[in-house]
């Protein structure tokens, strides 16, 4: 840019204000961006942009502005259903998604108090896999919305079994069309 350099943001969300420091400058250097009246935003994401203009020529950045709560729903569980049965490995469990929620703690337990956890994990999607589980077994599973702002609570409690064992060392020693031995 050649002179006075300004700034102003395009698409902001009504009723938020932006105030540059320094309103415009005559050499490179850097500006500081302050955002007033946040509260009056719902949760979300909002796009916005922020023009630096000189004359006739101007350059755009494109942003994100994310507000947080720290309400967050209570996550529901959509699969496996609780109390399902017959559930083979590998298995994906999935549930609602949080707007607020930036992370989720997913447990999986041998038992209903979770006191032996099997599986505990920190991730960003609101669905997690899991490759194998031993068969015959039942499983208890839930999980906690978080984000930078706070921790939720955990879902209810879910559980589920996995798929029996298959037979193994099956001799047939006499078929017909009618019975088999």
């Amino acid at each position: 840019f050649i002179g006075t350099i300004s700034y102003s943001t395009l698409n902001l969300p009504n009723g938020i204000n932006a105030i540059f420091n320094p309103s415009s400058m005559t050499a490179s250097g850097s500006f500081e961006l302050n955002l007033t009246n946040l509260n009056s935003l719902a949760s979300g994401v909002y796009d916005f942009v922020i023009r630096s203009q000189s004359g006739a020529d101007f350059f755009d950045i494109s942003v994100q502005l994310k507000i947080l709560s720290t309400s967050f729903n209570t996550p529901l569980l959509t699969y496996p259903a609780d109390s399902s049965n017959s559930i083979a490995a590998p298995l994906t469990f999935t549930w609602n998604a949080d707007i607020n929620a930036e992370q989720y703690d997913f447990q999986l337990a041998s038992d209903v108090n979770f006191s032996n956890i099997i599986n505990s994990s920190t991730i960003t999607q609101n669905n997690y896999s899991l490759n194998t589980l031993p068969n015959n077994s039942t499983y208890y599973w839930r999980v906690k919305p978080k984000n930078q702002c706070g921790i939720g609570n955990y879902s209810s409690v879910f559980s589920f079994s996995t798929v029996c064992d298959l037979p193994s060392n099956i001799n047939l020693i006499n078929a017909t069309t009618t019975s088999a031995t």
